[in-house]
């Protein structure tokens, strides 16, 4: 634990050379954190052993006629193994797989924050506390896919339609869920208003209310979805962890709401970005929201939520960069990292179990 409390505390310390250069100081915070993803023991996270134990087996996987077919339509996507026969090439050693999705991650999370941003520590904090550090532990093919997604976003909202596109699908072929993101396309062309916030929860309660039917009509089509058919039964949803996390993304878009909004409507890229980013990114979490409320009917859907929580990255730090009061403004950075910083700790001290980086040792090997 202590090694996180002290990754926590690094980006505070080397807030003065934020101020000197951005860019650099975003790069020594995430190259720490690069540090803790990439050589972590196989023991941290979940399912980092697992992976580590079919490193060799898929790289060997064969890809031709039936059996491509069965991979296709199996648990693991053609991009992942395709990455496993690449890397495997370069050695055989399974550590080359967590240094290569732990770099591609920070590049894009870096490259994210340094363009949307008003304040690289506190998103780069935020990226710790509120737990994509953990889940960059525990799901590594999801992790993957969500480096791609983070940068279709920042394609999408620069209207560079292709890459988005590109982005996307190339996400997918990682984590088949990543298609969900395409939503954001037809979103994003739209003139944001409450109207589609009220639409998005309109279809949530129909997809709660026949949850039973395609969520059984998925499980029994896709193979790769079968295992979670038995496992859905029971699973009913009351989850503390679920029940929190939508009450904190309702406090984030009030917070959000009740800064000084920017005015200008136009589409150019701005540090402080303007109205419609603004809205988009609230889209998002209200999306995240919707998602999070059908996994009360099966928790592993969850999962699903992390690609629009992004969001919160940059919109609470957009939000208290608003604040014309230079003390009120401090103290909303202090009450953001002390209350995300609890969430953290009481989450991996009394919970270790949701994503197991607890214990934390270094696997150099």
């Amino acid at each position: 634990m202590l090694l996180y409390t002290s990754l926590i505390l690094v980006p505070i310390i080397l807030t003065p050379v934020e101020l000197l250069s951005k860019k650099l100081y975003t790069f020594l915070s995430l190259f720490l954190i690069w540090i803790v993803i990439a050589f972590r023991a196989l023991t941290v996270g979940r399912d980092t052993l697992t992976y580590a134990q079919l490193y060799g087996q898929l790289a060997a996987q064969n890809l031709s006629g039936s059996s491509l077919l069965e991979l296709v339509n199996g648990r693991f996507e053609l991009g992942y193994v395709l990455l496993n026969k690449f890397l495997y090439v370069i050695t055989p050693n399974p550590r080359i797989l967590l240094i290569f999705a732990a770099t591609i991650e920070m590049i894009a999370i870096g490259y994210f924050i340094n363009k949307f941003s008003t304040s690289q520590s506190l998103s780069i904090i935020l990226f710790i506390t509120m737990n994509f550090l953990a889940f960059s532990m525990n799901a590594l093919r999801q992790g993957l896919a969500l480096t791609l997604v983070v940068l279709a976003v920042a394609f999408l909202i620069e209207n560079n339609d292709w890459m988005y596109l590109v982005m996307v699908i190339g996400a997918s072929f990682f984590h088949k869920t990543a298609l969900i993101m395409l939503i954001l396309y037809p979103i994003w062309k739209m003139k944001l208003t409450k109207k589609i916030v009220i639409a998005i929860f309109l279809v949530t309660i129909v997809v709660i209310f026949l949850f039973e039917k395609w969520f059984g009509f998925l499980t029994t089509s896709i193979d790769s979805y079968n295992s979670y058919q038995a496992s859905a039964i029971g699973d009913g949803g009351g989850s503390t962890a679920l029940y929190v996390k939508i009450c904190i993304l309702i406090v984030i878009i009030i917070f959000s709401c009740l800064s000084n909004r920017p005015k200008m409507e136009d589409t150019g890229i701005k540090p402080e970005f303007n109205l419609k980013i603004w809205k988009f990114f609230i889209v998002m979490l209200c999306i995240s929201i919707s998602i999070t409320l059908i996994a009360l009917q099966f928790s592993q859907i969850n999962r699903i939520a992390t690609y629009f929580d992004i969001a919160y990255l940059v919109l609470i730090p957009r939000a208290i960069s608003t604040t014309k009061n230079a003390n009120i403004r401090f103290l909303e950075h202090l009450c953001v990292i002390v209350m995300s910083s609890a969430y953290f700790l009481v989450v991996q001290l009394y919970r270790p179990e949701w994503f197991g980086i607890i214990p934390y040792h270094f696997g150099w090997l």
